[in-house]
């Protein structure tokens, strides 16, 4: 895996192997996981359906998942969503200039994973 190439998108290999007690493959296969989830899908259609509940528990659900494995871009702009729609109905605004930051990193994670994986 091209560990370089992770690093540049926010994930920080060293720490989430340290999280793994050390289980370097183990934490590849948990990264790799990440391209099967249908998480960023989930997200973009409550999205669209200004359903924020939903939207809520995918950003919590990334927010867990991202953080877990030292993914830290996606965990930090997952805090940001998570927070603001924690309360009900939030800025519209607020959440769209967040979820499109949230899409776009959640992305680059992704594409960032399959590419170390392909070295």
């Amino acid at each position: 895996m091209d560990i370089a190439r992770l690093e540049l998108s926010g994930v920080n290999y060293g720490k989430g192997v340290e999280r793994f007690l050390g289980d370097a493959e183990l934490y590849e296969i948990v990264l790799m996981s990440f391209l099967d989830s249908d998480m960023l899908t989930r997200a973009e259609k409550a999205y669209e359906d200004k359903n924020y509940k939903a939207l809520f528990e995918c950003a919590h659900e990334t927010k867990g998942a991202s953080g877990n494995t030292d993914m830290e871009m996606l965990y930090r702009i997952s805090c940001v969503l998570t927070e603001l729609l924690r309360n009900g109905e939030p800025e519209a605004d607020a959440v769209q200039a967040a979820f499109i930051q949230f899409r776009d990193i959640y992305q680059a994670t992704l594409r960032a994973i399959r590419e170390a994986a392909e070295n």
